[in-house]
C-alpha cells in the first residue's frame, strides 16, 4: 500500500513536472512566430524528470492549427522533434509538415512564375494549373515534386474546349510559358529542407526534415 502511494506520488510528480514544462516551450514557441494558433506541445517518454534534470529530450512534439511564416499562412502544422537539447536549444533531428491553401498556393505560383492569369486548384487527389488562351480556360493536370525549399510543378495531360492533350503536344509558346513552374516555401527554420510535396483535399501539404535544427528564431 505504503510503496504503490509513493509510486503513485513520484508518478503525478512527474506529470505535473511535464506540464508545466510543455506549457513553458509552448509559451516560447508561441513568441517565435507570428500568428500562432494556441500549440500543444508533448514531451514524451517517462520519467520526465531525469530528461529534464539531463536538460535532454528523446521526443518532442507539437502541433498548431495555424501559424504565419514570412507572411504565408500555413495550416495542420506538426513538429516532431527527437534528441532535443536544452542548452544550447536544438534538435538532432526535427520534421515539420503544414498544409497551405490553394489560394494560397495560386499567389505563390503566380508571384514565382510572373504570371499574372494562372489559376490552381484542387480535384480530389490532383493538381490543376490553368491559363487563358484565346478567352478559353486551358486545364493542365500537374503532380508536385520537391526540392530543398520549393516545389516544383510537373505539368502533364491538357485540356482546352472539351480536347485532351499532352503538355509537349501543345504550341512552344504554351510549353515555355507552363513549364518550370515553381512554388517557393519560405519560413522553414534553418536546416531544414523541403523532402515532399502532396496534394491533399485541403490544398498542398508539404514535409521538411533537418538535422542539428536550432529551435531558435
Amino acid at each position: 500500500m505504503v510503496l504503490g502511494l509513493l509510486a503513485g506520488g513520484a508518478y503525478a510528480g512527474d506529470q505535473y513536472a511535464r506540464g508545466q514544462a510543455e506549457q513553458e516551450v509552448a509559451t516560447q514557441v508561441a513568441a517565435v512566430f507570428d500568428g500562432l494558433d494556441d500549440p500543444a506541445v508533448t514531451i514524451h517518454g517517462f520519467p520526465f524528470v531525469t530528461q529534464l534534470l539531463g536538460g535532454r529530450f528523446g521526443h518532442v512534439t507539437g502541433t498548431t492549427d495555424q501559424v504565419v511564416l514570412d507572411g504565408v499562412t500555413a495550416a495542420d502544422v506538426r513538429v516532431d522533434a527527437h534528441d532535443v537539447t536544452v542548452r544550447p536549444a536544438r534538435a538532432g533531428s526535427a520534421t515539420v509538415s503544414a498544409t497551405i491553401s490553394p489560394r494560397t498556393a495560386e499567389d505563390l505560383l503566380r508571384s514565382s512564375s510572373g504570371i499574372g492569369d494562372l489559376g490552381l486548384r484542387v480535384e480530389g487527389d490532383h493538381l490543376v494549373v490553368t491559363t487563358q488562351v484565346h478567352g478559353r480556360e486551358l486545364a493542365v493536370w500537374g503532380t508536385l515534386a520537391a526540392s530543398t525549399d520549393t516545389v516544383r510543378v510537373d505539368l502533364g495531360t491538357a485540356t482546352l474546349a472539351g480536347l485532351s492533350a499532352d503538355l509537349d503536344d501543345l504550341p512552344s509558346g504554351l510549353r515555355n510559358r507552363l513549364g518550370g513552374l515553381t512554388i517557393p516555401v519560405v519560413g522553414l527554420p534553418r536546416g531544414v529542407h523541403l523532402t515532399g510535396a502532396e496534394v491533399v483535399p485541403d490544398g498542398l501539404r508539404f514535409t521538411a526534415t533537418g538535422t542539428d535544427v536550432p529551435l531558435t528564431r
